[in-house]
């Protein structure tokens, strides 16, 4: 298992060793995330986007450019993960763009959820089916249940499978107001997207 990290700041990088517990066979690179899978070619099981400035995701990591270059990086059926929120006056781009790259990509969110954190999943191979996604994640759900029982060190206030429970899992929805972020447009849409 091969895992690699994105971090643009070296002493992010040396305080997550020394006082965290990276584990060390986490390679993580000190690099842009789009700088670096602009650079190598690798194609990926998993990518997640995780990353936030002071105040959203930046710009050149919401376009549809970049998120072409995700899809490029991606094994045949890869899953891409992004970690966004719900702003009234962003979200509907955002959903757009997504659309427009992936076709079906999925929506989690605890339930109900107006304003707070969105999960973004994308695959190729589950595309509209909402049987096969919710069947997987119920199994993933339930082997990490019975994996982190078997584990003595590990201790949870809620099961994989309560957490699960809890969320709206739907398609992102078609937006008929959503402009498609660009690289020209990313940083105009989210100056004027209130985060308040």
């Amino acid at each position: 298992l091969a895992i690699e990290a994105i971090e643009p700041n070296r002493k992010v990088i040396e305080l997550a060793r020394q006082h965290f517990d990276l584990d060390h066979r986490v390679h993580v690179h000190a690099d842009d995330g789009r700088n670096f899978l602009a650079k190598h070619t690798a194609k990926y099981d998993i990518i997640v986007l995780d990353a936030f400035d002071k105040v959203y995701i930046p710009p050149e990591l919401m376009s549809a450019e970049f998120l072409e270059l995700v899809k490029k990086r991606l094994a045949p059926a890869g899953i891409f993960i992004a970690n966004t929120w719900v702003v009234k006056n962003l979200t509907p781009h955002e959903s757009a763009t997504y659309r427009l790259v992936f076709e079906t990509p999925w929506d989690f969110r605890r339930n109900p959820n107006t304003d707070g954190n969105r999960i973004i999943l994308a695959n190729p191979v589950l595309g509209n089916n909402p049987a096969a996604l919710g069947d997987l994640l119920r199994d993933r759900a339930a082997f990490t249940d019975e994996r982190a029982r078997l584990d003595p060190g590990a201790s949870r206030k809620m099961s994989y499978v309560e957490i699960l429970s809890k969320l709206r899992i739907g398609e992102v929805e078609p937006v008929r107001n959503g402009t498609i972020i660009t690289d020209a447009n990313a940083t105009a849409l989210r100056a004027a997207a209130d985060f308040d």
